[in-house]
């Protein structure tokens, strides 16, 4: 598992569930809260009205590069369509006089309702098609009203007029009826059809509230606990919470325990927490069992007996897919809380996914990439990091990036890499920003090379060791950006600082070029030397370089064979060639002819150019214990001379001319000698202007 998988169990704890409109669960048995909370004394209008917009959702924090495990804001969020079929049952049949009269002074079960005699009138005189429905709609029972202003919220039959629907829930709610008032209090809360006004949604959910609906005892205590009339009032809050929780509000279970989780506005009582979903959650509540396995899981807590958070996370999943297969789907990767299950994490993950939760999909996209739990399937992998990036996850589209730009489950595709790298990158990911600085100097246009230094700045800021490595470049090349010695130093110094070895070396070039002011051979040789330990090529090879000529530091061919040989022990030809010229008549006296036919060879063999060169000309004269052989080198020299090799080229004419190896030719030792000479090489210039004077 990964840390951003780390950082999301730390945070999952703090969400809210999403709630479903209208809770159908049986009543919970729910402890009483602690004495010291006590609701405070709210009467509709009594608070300061909110001068702010619409509310948003304050439970969770989201860390950089991490994604909210919640889908929507539950507040005020709207119930489920209630419908009234077309029927004409008995009870609502064409009343008599006297049983109307009744009906209309105190109906029963309806709010008191004021029916005008022609409305009564109008009933009487209807065609017998008329439903029931249209007849208490026409006597303006509440119920009617309130379904036929859901109808037009909804289009159910109906065209869709918000400001019908209000005007519907207000003649509702104006009678008492309780769901109309929570209704129109979500129509102010949200300014749907109307102007937004907090303070009258809050009096039409408080209305709602104290008649007993748990969805508007709900909002009333967001409303309070937020704040959004002013001061918040969290113990009030709390006790319209804990009504709410009595009924089976997932929310209020939710945001109740939350409250004295972290002992928000109320004291801490995480005991409590325990008890509240505890209880909902034996009582078959998904929300209880959802968040009592957050509880167990990310906060540590040691119930007092056992339990299953595996099973309280599988059984809330039916309900809360997302959320409760994400939580699932860490707690089995990760082993915390339960026994650990790659392949079990991953279906959770999946299910997750399914149900629409961005943070699962990559989770099981990272899975799929690794081969972790699952069979490895990077093509697999793909839609997921899709779903994930359309999420606005920055991971997501780094790993979309990473796999278009290498082609690895996808066509390889450089344009998608770029786009999916700056998504990443403008989210402010460095190793994003850094790939994406990495493509465009790639592109050899002045525009893109000049973006790519942006994006490595951006990198570098965020400590990234390699963006200040390449910044470093940019500074010393002029790749992108005015060539600046100093700034090169400085960027190379960082990244050298975080154990950037190549950046070490680069630096250590700067102070032997003198670029940078006040430093020199002794603050290059110390780079140098703590590059070699960590086996840099370049770097021993200038070192060695510094020891056989003496430059800054005492000659010493003996250290400079040791590190040629440490190189040319692994193959390096470049290191083979050197070494080969200190054991080729060196200045110490330590030659070593046959050993140095060797290492020439094994370079040029490789390729080296001027080794090929080299082991011609001893070749061509021999060497003690080496015989001449110079049809071998006239071979060697025609090799390099054909690559374009300046030096094999001149070498190659003065064969020609002198018949060495080959008959005399002065014609072909002339073409030889002038193209070696536009190369810039001044014996063949030389060796031109003297074939011209002799002719």
């Amino acid at each position: 598992m990964n840390a951003r998988t780390l950082v999301v169990l730390g945070i999952i704890g703090l969400w809210a569930t999403p709630l479903i409109a209208e809770v159908t669960d049986q009543a919970l048995e729910v402890p009483q809260p602690d004495a010291a909370v006590v609701a405070e004394t709210v009467s509709p209008g009594s608070a300061e009205p909110a001068d702010s917009g619409a509310p948003v959702d304050g439970d969770a924090t989201q860390p950089d590069g991490d994604v909210e495990a919640s889908g929507s804001d539950a507040l005020f969020a709207p119930p489920a369509l209630q419908s009234v079929a077309p029927s004409r049952p008995a009870a609502l049949q064409q009343p008599d006089a006297e049983t109307a009269a009744a009906t209309t002074a105190a109906p029963e079960s309806d709010p008191e309702v004021n029916v005008s005699a022609e409305a009564e009138q109008a009933v009487q005189d209807a065609p017998v098609e008329v439903t029931a429905f249209d007849e208490r709609l026409a006597l303006g029972y509440a119920d009617a009203q309130h379904v036929m202003g859901r109808r037009f919220e909804q289009g159910d039959g109906v065209p869709t007029d918000l400001m019908k629907a209000g005007d519907y829930y207000f003649k509702a709610a104006s009678q008492g009826y309780a769901e109309a008032q929570s209704d129109l209090g979500r129509f102010y809360a949200a300014g749907i059809g109307i102007r937004q006004d907090i303070s009258l949604a809050f009096d039409w959910f408080l209305q709602a509230a104290e008649q007993g609906l748990a969805e508007a005892q709900f909002n009333t205590a967001l409303i309070l606990q937020r704040g959004l009339l002013g001061e918040a009032k969290p113990a009030a809050a709390a006790d319209w919470y804990w009504k709410a929780a009595s009924q089976g509000h997932d929310g209020a279970i939710v945001n109740l325990s939350n409250m004295y989780l972290n002992g928000d506005g109320i004291d801490q009582n995480v005991d409590y927490a325990y008890e509240l979903l505890r209880d909902a959650a034996e009582q078959g509540n998904a929300a209880g069992q959802l968040n009592l396995a957050r509880l167990l899981i990310h906060n540590g807590y040691q119930a007092p007996r056992e339990h299953d958070a595996d099973a309280l996370l599988a059984s809330a999943m039916q309900t809360y897919p997302a959320a409760a297969g994400l939580l699932l789907g860490i707690a089995r990767q990760s082993g915390v809380g339960v026994p650990q299950n790659l392949s079990g994490a991953a279906e959770a993950y999946r299910v997750a996914a399914g149900a629409g939760d961005v943070e699962a999909a990559y989770e099981l996209g990272e899975m799929l990439l690794r081969g972790e739990g699952v069979e490895q399937d990077i093509a697999a992998s793909v839609p997921m990091f899709e779903q994930a990036a359309a999420g606005e996850i920055p991971e997501a589209n780094f790993r979309l990036g990473s796999l278009y730009s290498t082609g690895r489950g996808v066509e390889k595709d450089v344009d998608a890499a770029r786009v999916a790298y700056t998504a990443a990158a403008e989210a402010g990911l460095a190793p994003a920003q850094y790939n994406l600085g990495l493509i465009l100097t790639r592109a050899q246009d002045p525009a893109a090379q000049a973006e790519s230094v942006r994006w490595f700045q951006a990198a570098a800021q965020s400590q990234h060791t390699n963006a200040m490595y390449q910044l470093g470049r940019a500074y010393q090349t002029g790749l992108g950006i005015e060539a600046d010695g100093g700034q090169a130093a400085y960027w190379y110094d960082l990244a050298a600082e975080s154990g950037h070895v190549s950046a070490a070396y680069n630096l250590a070039l700067l102070f032997l070029g003198g670029d940078v002011p006040d430093a020199g051979a002794a603050q290059a040789i110390a780079l140098l030397q703590s590059a070699v330990e960590q086996d840099h090529a370049g770097a021993t090879l200038v070192l060695a370089g510094l020891y056989a000529d003496g430059e800054g530091i005492a000659a010493d061919l003996g250290k400079a064979r040791s590190l040629y040989q440490r190189l040319a022990d692994q193959g390096n030809p470049d290191a083979q060639f050197r070494l080969a010229q200190l054991y080729d008549e060196p200045d110490d006296g330590q030659a070593d002819a046959p050993r140095a036919l060797n290492l020439y060879t094994a370079s040029a063999e490789q390729n080296f150019l001027p080794a090929q060169v080299y082991l011609a000309l001893m070749l061509e004269d021999g060497r003690d214990s080496v015989a001449a052989n110079e049809q071998q080198a006239m071979a060697w020299l025609e090799r390099a001379a054909t690559q374009d090799y300046a030096a094999a080229q001149y070498h190659l004419g003065r064969f020609y001319e002198h018949g060495v190896g080959i008959p005399e030719d002065v014609e072909q030792a002339g073409v030889w000698y002038l193209r070696a000479a536009d190369a810039g090489d001044s014996q063949a210039a030389d060796a031109v202007d003297r074939l011209a004077l002799a002719n």
